[in-house]
């Protein structure tokens, strides 16, 4: 199964966008190559898909407006799983709720459908992101309910509470699950999700 959304914990670096577009309240940006141009009608149709979800799928489709297309240049044995990942979740802060999606598969290698599951996917790290940052806000201020969700939090993303973790992974899981069915993913699909969520221990 290929992997759908990633989130990244590292600032990465953004070249120039060649031109950038507004598209049912994102922005889409987009790279210098033929193939990031070729990207655009993909994430729009992504996003078309986003819109049909129910209300709670929908948005966290939504969450992150600022959507990059940058594909991989084309290469034969490419197995890097920042470039095979549909759509990447990028960090841009740990003070602020900011982050962006960077699209790095080529367009012939994914389709609408791949994208909003990509959008679900990452609305849901974009959550969690903006929790951690609130609890760490709170936190500092001395509330002790905030301190316990930012050591929760904290364990999620060093991944030093293998059960935190988990359950983290699984509420992505699950939301991928609920935006397949949504779509209306054949029964194969469906099973497959849910043996993958039953073998990472979800409940």
């Amino acid at each position: 199964m290929r992997i759908l959304s990633m989130v990244c914990l590292v600032l990465l670096g953004w070249t120039d966008a060649a031109w950038a577009l507004t598209y049912r309240g994102r922005s889409i940006e987009v790279g210098p190559t033929p193939e990031a141009s070729a990207c655009v009608e993909l994430v729009r149709k992504g996003i078309d898909l986003v819109e049909t979800l129910p209300a709670d799928l929908r948005k966290l489709g939504g969450m992150i407006t600022d959507l990059r297309c940058d594909p991989a240049p084309p290469k034969a044995t490419n197995t890097s799983a920042y470039d095979n990942t549909t759509g990447v979740y990028v960090w841009e802060s740990k003070t602020e709720p900011k982050g962006h999606i960077v699209f790095r598969r080529g367009p012939n290698f994914q389709a609408p459908s791949d994208v909003a599951l990509s959008l679900v996917g990452n609305g849901v790290y974009a959550r969690q992101h903006r929790d951690w940052i609130d609890a760490r806000q709170k936190a500092a201020a001395g509330d002790a309910a905030a301190k316990a969700r930012l050591a929760y939090w904290d364990s999620v993303f060093t991944k030093s509470d293998r059960k935190a973790a988990v359950k983290a992974d699984c509420e992505n899981m699950d939301a991928a699950y609920q935006t397949m069915k949504a779509l209306g993913a054949d029964s194969r699909k469906l099973s497959g999700m849910a043996s993958l969520a039953l073998r990472h221990g979800c409940p």
